[in-house]
């Protein structure tokens, strides 16, 4: 029995990442998840871990304070995302949450400052919007996040030659989500890729054809000018 080679490869990424599971390689050390205890000042024989954390600590609490002069005082001085949310995330996952926008999607940062624009509207007594409708009050004009296939549509009309093969394709994508992951649609995209190649020489010695004799047309005009001088 032949296996697709999509199936080994990912049953071998799985066997990978099981073996770094068990041994604990994804733990994150604790240095790295809390602050140091004790004075703000570092002692002579500290540790290059404990620099680096306090050095962390330092450049985290500089950015926001940055940060909460952008917004109006609340509470005496109290900002929800620099004080309440971020120091309390960081110490538990690590990292700030500033982190999420600089990796996440449009989406996820159009949630994120939704829920934080009711969070300070609800401590200062005013409205809050509905955040799973924001995308129906505002457009960014941006269009949809972009979606990553494996085996992206080809337009019919573009590739009129090759119309069976890119329908053969997409009942097979469309029979089973999973069948183009583990291999089992590889055959028809081969066929199609096959197909595509083919209409592209053809397509290509034709063009060269028609621009050879465009090439001549020219040259037969130089050469009327020559003759009239």
């Amino acid at each position: 029995m032949i296996y697709p080679k999509r199936v080994l490869l990912a049953t071998a990424l799985v066997t990978f990442l099981l073996i770094l599971l068990f041994t604990g390689t994804f733990e994150t050390p604790k240095s790295a998840m809390t602050e140091p205890k004790g004075s703000s000042k570092m002692n002579a024989d500290a540790t290059p871990s404990t620099v680096v954390v306090d050095a962390g600590a330092g450049a985290s609490k500089d950015r926001a304070a940055a940060t909460n002069n952008m917004f109006p005082q609340i509470d005496e001085g109290s900002a929800l995302m620099g004080k309440m949310v971020n120091e309390t995330l960081r110490k538990q996952l690590g990292n700030s949450t500033w982190y999420t926008l600089h990796v996440g999607s449009r989406d996820e940062f159009e949630q994120w400052l939704c829920t934080f624009h009711n969070a300070v509207n609800t401590r200062l007594g005013k409205k809050t919007v509905d955040c799973s409708k924001v995308h129906e009050m505002y457009d960014c004009g941006c269009g949809p996040d972009l979606v990553r296939i494996m085996h992206p549509h080809v337009a019919e009309h573009k590739n009129v030659s090759c119309v069976e093969f890119i329908r053969a394709l997409d009942e097979c994508h469309n029979s089973n989500k999973w069948r183009k992951f583990f291999g089992f649609c590889n055959e028809p995209h081969d066929l199609l890729n096959k197909c595509l190649a083919r209409e592209y020489e053809s397509n290509r010695k034709k063009q060269l054809v028609v621009s050879r004799e465009k090439r001549a047309q020219i040259e037969q005009k130089w050469k009327d000018i020559e003759a009239n001088r």
